[in-house]
């Protein structure tokens, strides 16, 4: 079904702007636990069926790490949704940018009700 819309949008090409790509998960946490490779090949087959130079925009609550890769694979504009979800549990986002000491966690975030 994928396929077949894009080949019809492919022939009002020169009135889009972007393509929003929608339908990998049901919203909300459930999109932090998607088979990641099942959704990737998804995403990265469909991306390969769109013009390059057009903007695709994608919204989910995907792992920062996953977000990156989505970019790697031509993703363009994502929401905020994987924040509010960290919020809403009265967590905060810690990153560490140090690459040859992975985080060890999937989630990387601290607990803001932990008494340390």
């Amino acid at each position: 079904e994928r396929k077949k819309s894009i080949e019809h949008l492919r022939k009002f090409e020169d009135k889009i702007f972007g393509y929003f790509l929608d339908g990998f998960h049901r919203n909300g946490h459930e999109a932090t636990v998607l088979d990641q490779s099942a959704f990737k090949q998804i995403v990265k087959s469909t991306v390969s069926k769109l013009p390059e130079d057009k903007m695709k925009l994608m919204l989910g609550c995907y792992l920062p790490q996953v977000i990156l890769e989505l970019v790697g694979m031509g993703i363009d504009v994502f929401d905020s949704s994987f924040v509010n979800i960290v919020t809403n549990r009265n967590r905060a986002m810690v990153f560490n940018f140090d690459l040859e000491k992975p985080t060890a966690s999937i989630f990387p975030e601290i607990d803001l009700m932990d008494a340390k």
